[in-house]
This record gives C-alpha cells, structure tokens and sequence, in this order.
C-alpha cells in the first residue's frame, strides 16, 4: 500500500507534524511506503528538517499569499502536485490539513482517482478560530458565517478568507473524502453536526522511548509539583492555572507549579505569576520549550498534568504523554480531553475557565498522595492497553484496507 500525505502548517511544526512522521515511520517498517508533502512558509523551511520520504512546497509569507497564492490556482504548486501524484502512484490520499494553498489542493484532490481521506486535526472546518468556543466561555456549535464577525471572537479581518475557504472546501473537497478520520468523539461530533462524512474515531497517538516506557511510574520526592506543556497561547488555558495555584496554595502549602513552553502569551504568565506572588518563593518556573533529556527532568519533577484548555481541544496529545510516564492529569471537560482522561481513575475533569473549580481540585488531588499514585499507575496501565502506536497503527492499517475496498465516491 502506497499512502500520499498532504500536510500544511506555519509557525513552528506542533503536534500533527510530529504525529505524522511517527505514522510514515511505522508504515514504512511495515513495508508500506509513504510520501509527505509537506506546504509551509519560508521563514521555517530554512531550519526545519523533513523526513526522507517527506517533500517541502516553501510558500510566501502570509499576507501576500492569501491572495496571490492561497485563493488561487497556484500554478507551480498544483503542477508539482501532480508531478508527486504521477511518480508516487498511491493507492490512497491522505488529507491532515486544508488551509495553505487551499485552493490548489482542492483541484488536486478533486482529480485523484485514488480514494482520499482526511483526518481533522482541529476545529478549523467549522470554526474560524478553530476554538468552537465564545468569549464567554460557552460551547459554539461552529459553522463559519458572516455573523462570526458579531460574535466577539477574535476573527478580524480573516473571515473573508475563511468563507471562501469553507465555500472551496464544501463544493470541491467534501464531497470526493471516502470518509473522515476524528481522532475523538467530540470531533466526530461536529463532523456529523456539519454535514460531513462518514467518519471513524482512530486516536491519535506519540512515541514514547523504550527506555520511559520501561520505567516504573513512581513520584518524584519533591514538592507538590504540579505541570503544564505546551504552546503558551491565551486559550491554552495556563493563566486559570496560575490563578488556581495560588489559591490552592492555602491549603496546599509549598505548592509548585511548572509552565513549559513558548509562545505568544509568555510575557504575559510572567508577570500574571509576579502579580500572584508565585515568583517570590520560587513557586513558579519556566523552563521554555523541553524536549528530550528536558523533557524527561520535566516529568521527573512533577505529580501531575495540568491540560487546563479553554479552547476545543481535538484530543490534546500532551495528556497521553503523562499517561505514559505514570503522571496523571487534571484536565478540562472539552473536546476530546474526555476521551483519554477517564474522571476519577487517570485523573479529574474539570470546567474550563473556572479558577475556583481547578483549585479545588488540585487541593483534592494533593491532599490524598496515595491515591494520586494509584492514579499515576492507572494512567500508565491505560496508555500500554489503548494508546500504544501498535494499537492505532493496526486500526489505521485496517481502515485505510477498507477505504480502498469501497466504491470510490
């Protein structure tokens, strides 16, 4: 089985990037060869490193591409397309994203003769913001409209774009997709909500090195300690868990609290935790970005996960990434987050936006250690049972083989 994969991102490659490669690794040991193309600006094109089997189409920076390029037939880009389509000769199309040179891909896909698929990697489709969230903090049943502009949310002058978008999407795209893959049920969802199917629930899944895996899930003998990872952004969600720490702080004294990451929003928790007085007693750190060896310290010296998102999350990879190493997780009731933290066995769910509702509930999480523990080892028992590669690569096998035996639509 040939798979072709079209991908697109701007800004640093996240968590679908690192997703993707580990699922062309896995197929390509399983004799199975897959192709990436891959559509990003050029300002990360000269220092990002693609995968042997991985193509890089550089595109212009934003603003003069979305008119030049994105919203048109973007010759060089469809030609190369097709070119990659030609050689490669797959037996299956696999769409991540549908943002950079829409249109292009649109026109690619709609002449494939092999089946496409599509895996829904955000809320972009329905959501202008991707959040399926109001500023108010209530769910939004999503679908991209004029009104988007009266609703408070942060679209801008964007939403033009993203109703020609929708429009390419709904009239060329939609309807040549055998069937969508959501990597949870909350996705699925809003898939079927929209209109847009079928489609079938695979996680999403990371690689974990051996040596983690093989480690037993014990607590550090620090502090109350407790971690966020990720990308620093507003509706991340890490301004809640500054304010709740500081509250828990009063029945949990010498609390601590870990933000890793970068991002737009950095400056910001800086000087939110001094206004918190979390910086005088060396109550908050912020190590940046981890990875490798960092991120093993980082884990080493937390209790628990904090994925306190504000905006829809897909499925939110990080929590799977603690559940490996035996930590388990507070986390928001949104999105797919629910899928992977079972309430009261891996961890607490928890409203979003809520700071008195997540103090609580880290209060209740350190204030019983030997369950805190049980729960770490759950966690890790529950990511080795159902969210080891092995196990969605062999469904995501499976469901690319009954793709390709259906009548093409």
């Amino acid at each position: 089985m040939r798979i072709l994969r079209i991908n697109d991102w701007t800004g640093p490659p996240g968590g679908t990037e690192i997703y993707i490669s580990a699922v062309c690794r896995a197929f390509q040991e399983l004799g199975h060869p897959n192709r990436v193309v891959s559509i990003t600006d050029a300002s990360e094109v000269a220092h990002y490193k693609p995968d042997p089997w991985e193509e890089v189409i550089p595109l212009r920076p934003m603003g003069a591409r979305r008119l030049m390029e994105d919203m048109s037939e973007a010759p060089a880009a469809a030609h190369r397309l097709g070119e990659i389509y030609d050689e490669f000769k797959p037996d299956i199309v696999h769409l991540h994203h549908f943002d950079s040179l829409f249109t292009p891909v649109a026109n690619f896909v709609a002449r494939c003769k092999a089946p496409v698929v599509m895996t829904v990697h955000d809320a972009k489709l329905v959501c202008p913001i991707a959040t399926l969230v109001l500023p108010d903090g209530t769910l939004c049943e999503g679908r991209i409209l004029p009104r988007c502009q009266f609703t408070g949310c942060e679209v801008g002058f964007g939403l033009p774009y993203k109703l020609e978008q929708d429009r390419v999407f709904r009239r060329l795209v939609a309807p040549h997709i055998s069937m969508f893959i959501a990597p949870s049920h909350a996705a699925a969802g809003f898939l079927a909500r929209h209109g847009f199917g079928p489609s079938k629930v695979i996680p999403s899944f990371v690689d974990i090195p051996e040596g983690v895996l093989a480690s037993p899930p014990e607590m550090p003998s620090v502090a109350p300690t407790v971690g966020y990872l990720g990308r620093l952004e507003k509706y991340k969600g890490a301004g809640t868990l500054l304010q709740a720490v500081a509250l828990a702080r009063k029945a949990i004294p010498g609390l601590r609290v870990i933000i890793a990451g970068r991002g737009p929003y950095e400056e910001a928790l800086r000087q939110q935790a001094h206004d918190l007085g979390l910086d005088k007693d060396a109550s908050v750190e912020f190590p940046g970005w981890v990875s490798g060896k960092a991120k093993e310290e980082f884990f080493g010296k937390i209790h628990l996960l904090a994925v306190p998102s504000e905006g829809y999350e897909n499925f939110g990879l990080i929590g799977l990434e603690a559940m490996a190493r035996g930590r388990p997780c507070v986390g928001s009731r949104l999105g797919g987050i629910p899928d992977w933290l079972e309430d009261g066995v891996v961890g607490l769910l928890v409203p979003p936006h809520d700071e008195n509702a997540w103090a609580a509930s880290l209060v209740s999480a350190f204030k019983d250690m030997p369950r805190l523990n049980r729960w770490g080892q759950q966690a890790k028992q529950r990511y080795l049972e159902r969210f080891q590669p092995s196990v969605q690569i062999t469904s995501l096998l499976a469901f690319y083989q009954d793709v390709m035996s259906s009548p093409k639509k």
